[in-house]
């Protein structure tokens, strides 16, 4: 599988460099052929995993704090194995461990909770208009958040939400238009029976 991964890799004419990232933090042998930052790459996965642990670990030093966390004015760069304190980075590059180093499993689970509520609705949303592109969206964010700040920054956060809602909006369609459009022209509902995937 490996050899198979290296000739694609090879008859490409260009390799981005965050496939050579991902591919340094998985085998650097195999990104020391694609890329000579192996080093570079790789130190953006351990300095990661160093400072997650070390939020982890004091968010978990007593109950009071693994409850609550030690709030949002805790200088959690401190934590920083190699002391990133002259840059300040508030955030550790994944929206769980920012939940949990900055408010506790309490913060956790108001955060779950509410990226639950999405789901709901934009299931609803899709099971109306047949539009899967809200759950998607929401997917991809999810997933993304384990890398990068995602609802830590406003240039992220404000487009998750904005599209979000623009996803959740089409469920509202149907009941405001009612008595202004004839029925025949409004949307057709889809029902689950109609989903292959949804049901």
């Amino acid at each position: 599988m490996a050899e198979m991964y290296r000739q694609v890799m090879a008859s490409a004419s260009h390799t981005s460099a965050r496939i050579e990232e991902h591919d340094a933090a998985v085998d650097r042998d195999l990104a020391s052929g694609l890329s000579d930052d192996v080093d570079l790459y790789a130190g953006t996965v351990s300095w990661r995993e160093e400072w997650w642990k070390a939020i982890l670990q004091e968010t978990h030093s007593d109950l009071e704090t693994a409850r609550l966390g030690p709030g949002y004015g805790y200088p959690i760069w401190d934590l920083h194995p190699t002391r990133l304190a002259e840059e300040r980075l508030r955030t550790p590059h994944n929206v769980y461990i920012y939940v949990l180093g900055y408010t506790g499993w309490l913060g956790m689970g108001v955060f779950l909770a509410f990226q639950f509520s999405l789901v709901v609705v934009l299931r609803k949303a899709y099971r109306t208009t047949g539009q899967a592109f809200g759950i998607c969206y929401w997917m991809m964010i999810m997933v993304w958040g384990f890398f990068d700040p995602m609802f830590e920054t406003p240039y992220r956060a404000i487009p998750f939400y904005l599209l979000t809602g623009m996803a959740v909006a089409a469920i509202t369609l149907p009941i405001e238009t009612s008595a202004r459009m004839p029925e025949e022209q409004l949307p057709s509902r889809r029902t689950s029976h109609d989903s292959p995937f949804i049901r």
